[in-house]
């Protein structure tokens, strides 16, 4: 929900695009399949925060993956999809 504030976000997207990078620590990468299932909670958790109204209007693009020994993480970018 912090972050929709940070992001100004007012009301709730109608049709979102969802973009994940997921960072491993090593070469050894997780399925793109079992990385979109690991996020589950974090999308009913944008849901709950007011991000869009539910996730089954989102797009989601094909899972990227890379290496980051240092620092693995997630990056998920929400952006809307516009009627043009």
């Amino acid at each position: 929900m912090a972050a929709c504030y940070d992001e100004d976000v007012r009301e709730p997207i109608s049709e979102a695009k969802v973009e994940i990078t997921f960072y491993h620590k090593t070469r050894r990468y997780m399925d793109r399949d079992n990385i979109l299932a690991s996020l589950k909670a974090v999308f009913d958790g944008f849901s709950d925060a007011g991000l869009w109204l539910d996730d089954r209007e989102c797009i989601f693009m094909p899972v990227a993956r890379d290496k980051d020994a240092e620092n693995p993480r997630v990056e998920i970018t929400v952006s809307e999809v516009s009627d043009e």
